[in-house]
């Protein structure tokens, strides 16, 4: 296993460049997920969503400095840190996890069939979790640190 960065001792301006690329990163995801559910490839599509919304949970947790090493453990410590403090709605992890399970089924289930229902669905689930992530952020960041990437994201989501 690769051994990430240590968050610990980063400087917050380094912190914070980490986070707009880990931002960066679910928005790529983000459109490759648009870019598949338009083509009809509901699967792919799936598989992507779940990915923009790892990379924006995960940005949260670097805010706080925290390092996590697995996908079920950044739901626990999202869970943890922000649902149990009251900073995101309490059905937030549930809704992360529904995704998770779809993309393990569309990654790794050649038998599971995606509809476009199905893939609009996880779009609109993506899409609400995404605009938490990052109203979230902007609580956690000064405004005059915040990133114009991530708020052009935010004006992106549909």
């Amino acid at each position: 296993m690769v051994k990430g960065p240590d968050f610990k001792s980063m400087d917050d301006i380094s912190l914070l460049h980490y986070v707009e690329y880990a931002f960066q990163r679910s928005f790529e995801e983000w459109k490759a997920g648009n870019i598949l559910r338009d083509s009809n490839l509901y699967s792919g599509a799936i598989s992507r969503y779940y990915y923009a919304v790892f990379h924006a949970v995960r940005s949260l947790l670097i805010l706080k400095k925290i390092a996590v090493s697995s996908h079920r453990a950044i739901i626990d410590q999202i869970a943890l840190q922000f649902v149990r403090e009251g900073k995101l709605p309490r059905d937030f992890c549930k809704r992360i996890r529904r995704l998770f399970d779809e993309r393990m089924a569309s990654d790794y289930d050649p038998i599971e069939i995606f509809t476009k229902e199905d893939a609009f669905n996880a779009s609109n689930n993506a899409n609400q979790i995404l605009r938490e992530c990052i109203k979230l952020y902007k609580t956690m960041v000064s405004s005059e640190y915040h990133s114009k990437k991530i708020l052009d994201f935010e004006n992106s989501i549909s």
